[in-house]
């Protein structure tokens, strides 16, 4: 069975969106380079004239199953991209 993760944030005030895109660009290539082809965050935010205060952006990615979802998450590469 397929796995869809969300991820609703606003960004940090010491963080731009470039920065972010920057950072879920490098996590998209290490996941590629580690074989897992196809399978890559992607990242939305609401327009500008939405008068929401909170969540204004979100990323998902979609998994071919739980078990991969882990495995992935629990690589070495993964595991330091995550600690920056």
């Amino acid at each position: 069975m397929e796995r869809k993760s969300v991820h609703f944030f606003d960004l940090q005030s010491n963080r731009t969106e470039s920065e972010f895109l920057t950072d879920l660009s490098e996590i998209n290539k290490i996941i590629k380079q580690l074989g897992y082809k196809g399978l890559e965050y992607k990242f939305y935010k609401i327009k500008d004239f939405d008068t929401s205060e909170k969540y204004r952006y979100y990323f998902d990615s979609t998994w071919p199953s739980d078990n991969i979802y882990e495995e992935v998450h629990n690589l070495p590469a993964y595991r330091d991209w995550r600690k920056k």
